[in-house]
């Protein structure tokens, strides 16, 4: 399979050294994986994840970043959702919709049924694409604060914004590289809602 050198080669040695429990080598191949896609960007930043919880099952913890990053990759349509998908029923019980629903004459009655998304998309933002102001629409009002997060497209946090309450926000954007970001509104409880923005300055 080395020899191959495919992506989905790399995958599957990776996935070896998982398998067999040698995490250092899997760090290490995940280190040398080719990072030019977002999908193989966040292929290898779930299985960074991923590495972390198997070589620490006993205390690991995801952090708000890391949630972030899954829930985004979860709710895409990249390939690599699946893992992200995996991760989050596993460390947090959460339950996805099925990507594809069979006939009705292939439904089990008797199976558990999966709930949508716990994430409803209440956030607008316009315009989109932008160039250096995004306003920010969420469709409830909040009465407490709400954290405006966006992250790259990498899944990296590269902006954070904090209100003390409110349904419209005007985001400046002035110094914001072009490209693909997704923009993510919370309060102190629940995350409100997702949306993907692009930036074209």
């Amino acid at each position: 399979m080395n020899e191959e050198g495919t992506y989905q080669a790399k995958q599957q040695l990776y996935g070896l050294k998982v398998q067999l429990n040698d995490y250092a080598g899997a760090q290490a191949f995940l280190n040398a994986f080719p990072t030019t896609t977002q999908d193989e960007q966040w292929f290898k930043s779930v299985q960074e994840i991923n590495l972390a919880r198997l070589q620490n099952p006993v205390n690991f913890t995801l952090s708000a970043v890391q949630d972030s990053l899954l829930q985004v990759v979860a709710l895409s349509q990249s390939p690599e959702r699946g893992y992200a998908r995996s991760l989050l029923s596993f460390l947090k019980g959460q339950l996805f919709e099925r990507d594809i629903e069979l006939p009705d004459a292939f439904q089990n009655p008797g199976a558990p049924q999966f709930i949508k998304s716990p994430v409803a998309n209440h956030v607008v933002a316009q315009p989109n694409p932008t160039t250096n102001l995004v306003q920010v629409a969420i469709q409830e009002f909040e009465e407490e604060a709400v954290d405006i997060i966006l992250f790259d497209f990498g899944g990296k946090p590269v902006r954070q914004f904090s209100f003390s309450g409110g349904n419209r926000f005007s985001l400046p954007l002035e110094d914001l590289p072009s490209g693909i970001y997704f923009l993510q509104a919370a309060n102190s409880t629940r995350i409100i809602g997702r949306t993907k923005l692009v930036v074209s300055q």
